[in-house]
């Protein structure tokens, strides 16, 4: 980065290490999304799935995994500092993976294509958004010297 500075003035260690968190962050989000594909490969998913079936449908998995991947824009959004119309653009692209994840499940056997999944995986993302925003502001409330991203 050479003798960068930040949107504030930072030093271009701080610019280095706000990168390399966001990264971290990313890294990160890509183990949640393929620990989401994980349990189709595994040969005791039957058996853990009968298990849980009574407390947990299947389908809520796709809320638990979208809204990973929304935390995580919200996260990238914060530690780059993107205005708010970037972030909206992040979550609608989350929205489209949720709807090309289900659409390619016509060329699979024995999988079918599921609005209500859909609906799961876009209300994930945005429960996950929501609640990163929140807990973040929340953070910066209690806490003031914290906040080194500005907020909005």
């Amino acid at each position: 980065i050479g003798g960068a500075q930040g949107t504030k003035g930072e030093s271009a260690i701080a610019v280095r290490a706000r990168c390399r968190r966001v990264i971290r962050r990313w890294l990160a989000g890509y183990v949640v999304a393929l620990l989401g594909i994980v349990p189709i490969a595994l040969p005791c998913w039957e058996r853990l799935r009968d298990t849980l079936g009574r407390f947990v449908t299947v389908e809520a998995f796709h809320v638990v995994e979208y809204s990973g991947l929304g935390w995580l824009a919200v996260s990238y959004a914060r530690a780059a500092q993107t205005p708010p119309r970037a972030l909206a653009l992040l979550i609608a692209l989350i929205a489209g993976v949720g709807l090309l994840d289900e659409a390619m499940q016509v060329w699979l056997p024995a999988r079918v294509f599921e609005w209500s999944d859909v609906f799961l995986n876009w209300g994930g993302s945005l429960l996950g958004a929501a609640l990163c925003g929140t807990l973040a502001r929340l953070m910066d409330a209690i806490n003031p010297a914290r906040r080194t991203l500005s907020t909005r």
